[in-house]
């Protein structure tokens, strides 16, 4: 049967047939539709792990955690595709198909040693200044021209790697003579190779003015501890630092790879300028240690151009280079004609000074080539056989200052650095 309808004319709730009024029931008490049972998710087994929306709104948590990582990622990485960092046996790898370049893992080293170094430097000063106040190892205006060169080299060298990686990346892709796999075997040979090649560079920075024009920057503190570590020249680029690891991409290894392992052999060098470390008994056998590399510091006739050793000294030994630090004859450091200033742009061209003078004062395109890429003393010798004058007189005659020289009698190796006194 239908439901009788209401009556027009009847009020809500009142019957039209009997006049009476019905109360409507409470909400409360009216029965609700009953809800849809939510579905049981908590035993139930997934096929596969859940999966991420495809297009999130934007603003979300996610989308806010994601770019900047990524942008981080990839600025660091300087690639935008890059397996897990922590991947068994693939830290050292090769510049192909996106895997993660050597350089990359090695910055985030140097960025976690930088805190150690500083701290190095820090205690050594408190150190030293508590134990050996007069021997006066820290200078604050010579720390502070450490600081300066080394923000000037760092600037300079980022600069420089932009333009030699191309090279050295052109050099692998075209003509390397083996193709490594990513292994501790291959590690090693790059480890053994670059810092075979950095012997060969240290010591050619010795002997030829125009890399000795860049490395004297180094040398040129009378003082040694850690800070001095970092008393580099911007001008290594154009004296031709970079030319010395191109063997290595011959040899079959990315152009990462041997930007990392020179960073490694530098942070590794770090530790060897200091003062306050004593012979290491064996390890000297085949490892640069302070003591070795504070001979190699020192201007003292018997020190002078020795010990290029980077990490291992048995290239020193075997080419006979080797001379270990004598306890009765202890080292003096600096450059035999001081500098004799703090300012970090005299540091750094006061010898590209010096050799263009010298070029310009001698005659003959052979004499011109020999003062710049010849020994380093080559002028100085030159200019006191020419007038008969010792070497001091002979600067003086040729209206320059004054380079002291190796004397000509003394083995080529084993001689005085070539320096100019700004």
């Amino acid at each position: 049967m239908r439901p009788r309808q209401p009556e027009p004319g009847a009020r809500a709730g009142e019957s039209a047939h009997s006049g009476r009024r019905f109360i409507r029931p409470p909400a409360f008490h009216r029965r609700a539709a009953p809800a849809a049972e939510p579905t049981r998710t908590r035993h139930r087994k997934r096929s596969s792990p859940p999966r991420l929306r495809a297009n999130p709104p934007p603003n979300t948590p996610s989308t806010e955690l994601v770019a900047p990582v990524a942008a981080i990622a990839y600025a660091f990485a300087l690639h935008p595709t890059r397996p897990a960092m922590n991947e068994p046996g693939r830290w050292l790898t090769r510049l192909e198909e996106g895997e993660t370049p050597m350089q990359f893992n090695v910055e985030l080293l140097l960025l976690a040693l930088a805190p150690v170094f500083l701290l190095c430097i820090g205690w050594e000063a408190w150190h030293l200044a508590r134990t050996r106040p007069q021997d006066a190892v820290y200078g604050w205006r010579d720390t502070l021209c450490n600081a300066a060169l080394a923000l000037m080299h760092q600037g300079a060298d980022k600069l420089a790697w932009l333009a030699v990686i191309p090279i050295y990346a052109y050099c692998y892709d075209h003509y390397r003579v083996i193709t490594w796999p990513a292994s501790w075997l291959s590690f090693v040979v790059l480890f053994i190779a670059q810092d075979l090649l950095y012997y060969g560079f240290h010591r050619a920075s010795h002997r030829v003015r125009w890399l000795w024009a860049a490395h004297v920057v180094h040398h040129s503190s009378e003082r040694l501890n850690f800070s001095t570590a970092f008393r580099q020249s911007l001008m290594y680029p154009v004296a031709g630092m970079w030319l010395f690891w191109l063997p290595l991409a011959f040899l079959g290894f990315a152009p990462q790879q041997i930007v990392g392992i020179v960073l490694i052999n530098l942070a590794f060098q770090f530790f060897v300028h200091t003062q306050t470390i004593p012979k290491l008994g064996w390890l000297e056998t085949f490892l640069n240690t302070p003591s070795i590399h504070r001979a190699h510091h020192a201007r003292n006739p018997r020190y002078i151009d020795r010990n290029y050793a980077g990490v291992l000294v048995i290239w020193d030994r075997l080419f006979g280079s080797y001379v270990e630090e004598d306890p009765h004859d202890a080292p003096v450091y600096g450059i035999v004609e001081p500098l004799n200033s703090n300012n970090p742009l005299v540091a750094t061209f006061h010898e590209w000074r010096s050799m263009a003078a010298d070029a310009n004062s001698v005659a003959g395109a052979r004499n011109k080539w020999r003062a710049i890429f010849g020994a380093p003393e080559w002028a100085s010798a030159y200019h006191a056989q020419v007038t008969g004058a010792p070497p001091a007189a002979a600067a003086a005659v040729r209206g320059g200052p004054e380079n002291t020289a190796r004397p000509a009698a003394v083995p080529p190796d084993i001689g005085h650095h070539a320096s100019d006194d700004a």
